[in-house]
């Protein structure tokens, strides 16, 4: 089982490795080709992804912990959770729609867009069922295909039109979700007896109440995630260009944030069968913590102080050079002013990354714990100084105030989850553990303050990462036993 376990986790981190980077390198290039229409676009897909909460409303979690502990549940389960999902559908397009009118966006594309999210919602719900059977291998390979298949659409497509539109760009993700939708429909069919949809209103309420807390609080902080876009919509004129500004800096912090959400995935049945057996939890928080948050830290430290050429390298015109030599050779850029803004805006928004390794490590213990209602009340919380903020700042400043409001809103929720577990778990803390790891942090700051003018960002990259793995273990805060240990206590549950 432990070997198992290994194998299946380096499956699903290799295709995350591989996959996601090129995924988000292509999101790129489409921004940069499409410019203030990518903005609009932006508004479309968080508008889209607001609401997506309410395809799901919490199920696919719990069929996968039902599937996974007694798997002949799925013959019964399977049907009628089809059916809660054809009518969570029709809800879900029928407040959208109307959200779309008000805010005087294009419906054709925001009802692509939401065709899109129920595709993905169905296809979320069948691996739900292959991973509560112990398909594991198969629903890594699941996970990615749709970006693999779009990845391969856009090349194609500027192959032959060397060029791309927002248009384009939506059709081509409609198609690998469409794809993925028939092939795992397909695989999940074929690992059940029955797979007719069942309209059974008994069984849908009782799992819809038992699944609303945690739907809960996805809608609660899916607000204070995705409305900075529509308020801009709302309030500023240029709403179209700040988007673009905003989309560049929101885009690379999602990247970073799935890698992290992985963390969070291991962490919850950890601290669930831990908390159940009423083990101490200090040693897992501390390792789990100390190593998501030395890596978010030092890459926010590093990224403030290179912002400015990371934007470049990613956003930057030049009339002659291609993407890597203009980074290389630091080529003066014909776009110079709208990379200025988007690298003060990235310098803010970066740290919000932080926080955010605080929800993925004690928002999880607070989930583990059954404190759903805790949370429900941060992430409201979170969400009312979150709307605040961005109606004070970004009549004035725009993307860069919605950066603001964004960064204190998630210290906000980061803190108080911090502050609850601590309260709630009876934790104590650690003042030695606390110093060591301010020193490393520390030295990341020094280095960054000497160094950024002088060194490229790639060196002061590898620098900072050394200096972060060095420090930790030769400070003695993670052990390569302490690395074993999270493998060996996460396989004996699987």
């Amino acid at each position: 089982m432990k070997k198992e376990f290994i194998i299946n986790f380096a499956i699903l981190f290799l295709v995350n490795i591989l996959i996601k980077p090129a995924w988000l390198l292509s999101d790129l290039w489409v921004q940069r080709n499409t410019d203030e229409a990518y903005g609009a676009y932006f508004v479309i897909f968080n508008l889209s992804m607001l609401f997506n909460i309410l395809l799901d409303a919490g199920i696919n979690n719990y069929n996968n912990r039902k599937i996974g502990a007694l798997e002949q549940r799925v013959n019964n389960y399977f049907g009628r959770i089809l059916g809660i999902k054809s009518w969570l559908s029709l809800a879900y397009l029928g407040i959208l729609i109307p959200f779309g009118i008000f805010l005087n966006i294009n419906l054709k594309c925001l009802f692509v867009l939401a065709f899109n999210q129920i595709l993905l919602s169905f296809i979320l719900f069948f691996r739900s069922n292959l991973t509560g059977l112990k398909h594991f291998k198969l629903d890594s390979l699941i996970s990615v295909l749709d970006r693999v298949i779009m990845l391969f659409g856009i090349i194609a497509y500027i192959t032959i039109y060397h060029t791309i539109n927002i248009p384009a760009f939506i059709l081509i993700q409609t198609f690998g979700y469409m794809v993925v939708f028939a092939l795992s429909l397909f695989l999940t069919r074929r690992k059940i007896e029955t797979s007719t949809i069942k309209y059974d209103w008994r069984f849908s309420k009782r799992v819809l109440l038992k699944s609303y807390p945690y739907a809960i609080i996805v809608l609660i902080m899916a607000g204070y995630s995705y409305s900075d876009s529509i308020m801009m919509k709302m309030i500023r004129d240029d709403s179209d260009y700040q988007n673009m500004i905003y989309a560049q800096s929101f885009r690379i912090i999602g990247a970073i944030n799935n890698y992290a959400y992985l963390i969070a995935v291991i962490l919850i049945p950890m601290f669930s069968k831990m908390i159940q057996q009423k083990k101490s939890l200090h040693e897992l928080l501390r390792i789990a913590g100390s190593v998501l948050l030395m890596g978010l830290i030092s890459f926010a430290l590093f990224a403030n102080s290179y912002s400015n050429a990371l934007i470049s390298m990613l956003y930057g015109e030049s009339e002659t050079l291609n993407w890597w030599q203009r980074s290389i050779e630091r080529t003066p850029l014909v776009n110079t002013a709208e990379i200025d803004f988007s690298a003060e805006v990235f310098s803010w928004l970066i740290f919000a990354i932080i926080p955010m390794g605080f929800n993925y490590i004690y928002g999880a213990l607070l989930t583990a714990a059954g404190e759903i209602k805790t949370l429900n009340y941060i992430a409201l919380g979170g969400l009312l100084l979150n709307i605040f903020f961005n109606a004070f700042l970004i009549p004035d400043y725009g993307a860069e105030g919605a950066a603001w409001a964004s960064v204190i809103t998630q210290y906000f929720a980061g803190t108080l989850q911090l502050l609850f577990c601590y309260r709630i778990m009876k934790l104590s803390f650690n003042w030695l553990h606390t110093l060591k790891f301010g020193l490393i942090i520390l030295l990341v700051v020094l280095f960054n303050s000497f160094f950024s003018n002088h060194w490229s960002w790639f060196q002061s990259l590898i620098v900072v990462a050394l200096i972060s793995i060095l420090g930790l273990f030769s400070l003695k805060i993670v052990k390569l036993q302490d690395i074993q240990k999270l493998f060996l206590r996460k396989s004996s549950q699987a």
